[in-house]
């Protein structure tokens, strides 16, 4: 316990640097830890909350072992918006039943619009559970009737009512299939892109040629929804449809698909090597490699742009291919705010597209 508590007085330090091998130490609280940590928490500064909270958010995304509901669950009680909004995307995946007392309070009394939509959405969770017979029915209503109220509320702001209705969506309850459909003939573009979404969470083929006929829609956003939602239904006469949407950028959606790849072969998804991975992919996969390892983020400082050149030099062959890192290397500037060592068709030469006229 010792330990624990000099790593509590550490985080009240606003001079302390969080590390990811101290903020570990508030994973799986046990005993004694978690009413420490409440007493604790409000003594640390606002921004430094804010922090710590986001950063656990990541790590648990990063790391499925690491379980910070503990912190998360005493962050629901913060004063900050932030801090409660991102305290429940935390506790996106815990399905303690003790949890949806919390979220309906949030829902219902939280003075800020985007705690309320989170919230909405968390307990969107439990309406799945209870689809898979996994909820018990008492704990089902409460869940129904906070969404309901939430949804009905015409004072409420469309994001939050959205949010409900997309939560909702996934129950079989006959008041929420007019739900959807009074939302989508609706007026509010919020409520309508939520309609789309929630027929998706529905799993019900009958929302099939609605959501084929919004793939036309002039609004990207209403487009990706339908989208979306066809995928969740899974109903093969979507494929069709959805088919030509991949041709409308096939070199981005090749990049967002196979920027983990690496030259050797030993990346995802499909273990691509060599010159089988696109040059615009290996491309791409470098310049973000060297962002973020030259981006500050709040557990460790931006390296400086030699090192991370050099880092990427190291890689090269294995990770990274080696004329993409030396171009690279040509047109980025090794010290700041001086002029790059070659022009920039050097760049372009390895993309294998003319540099634009000056």
């Amino acid at each position: 316990m010792m330990e624990f508590t000099e790593y509590l007085a550490e985080l009240k330090d606003p001079s302390a640097r969080l590390s990811v091998a101290g903020l570990q130490q508030l994973a799986s609280l046990e005993r004694e830890q978690p009413a420490a940590l409440r007493s604790a928490w409000p003594q640390i500064e606002a921004e430094r909350r804010r922090q710590v909270v986001h950063l656990l958010v990541e790590l648990a995304e990063d790391n499925v072992d690491l379980n910070f509901d503990a912190v998360f669950f005493a962050a629901l009680e913060d004063e900050d918006a932030a801090v409660r909004a991102d305290a429940v995307r935390g506790l996106w995946e815990c399905e303690g039943r003790d949890l949806i007392a919390p979220l309906l309070r949030l829902l219902e009394k939280d003075e800020e619009p985007e705690v309320r939509a989170e919230a909405a959405l968390a307990l969107g969770r439990f309406v799945v559970l209870s689809e898979l017979g996994s909820l018990r029915e008492e704990h089902f209503q409460q869940v129904e009737e906070g969404l309901r109220r939430a949804l009905e509320d015409e004072l409420e702001v469309d994001e939050v009512r959205g949010r409900a209705l997309e939560a909702i969506g996934a129950s079989d309850r006959p008041w929420v299939e007019q739900a959807i459909q009074a939302a989508y003939e609706s007026e509010a573009p919020r409520l309508k892109v939520s309609a789309l979404h929630a027929m998706g969470r529905s799993c019900d083929g009958r929302w099939l040629p609605v959501l084929i006929a919004e793939l036309a829609n002039d609004d990207p956003e209403v487009r990706y929804e339908a989208a979306t939602a066809l995928g969740s239904l899974a109903d093969r006469r979507a494929v069709s449809r959805l088919a030509p949407l991949l041709q409308d950028h096939p070199t981005v959606l090749r990049i967002v698909r196979s920027h983990h790849e690496r030259l050797d072969g030993r990346g995802l998804p499909d273990r691509l090597a060599g010159d089988a991975i696109p040059l615009p992919v290996r491309i791409v996969t470098a310049a973000d490699t060297f962002d973020a390892m030259t981006t500050a983020r709040p557990y460790r400082p931006a390296l400086p742009a030699q090192q991370a050149l050099d880092e990427l030099e190291r890689c090269a062959r294995e990770q990274f291919d080696p004329a993409v890192v030396a171009a690279f290397r040509r047109v980025y500037p090794a010290q700041a705010g001086s002029p790059p060592t070659a022009p920039l068709t050097a760049a372009t030469s390895v993309v294998g597209q003319p540099a634009p006229a000056s």
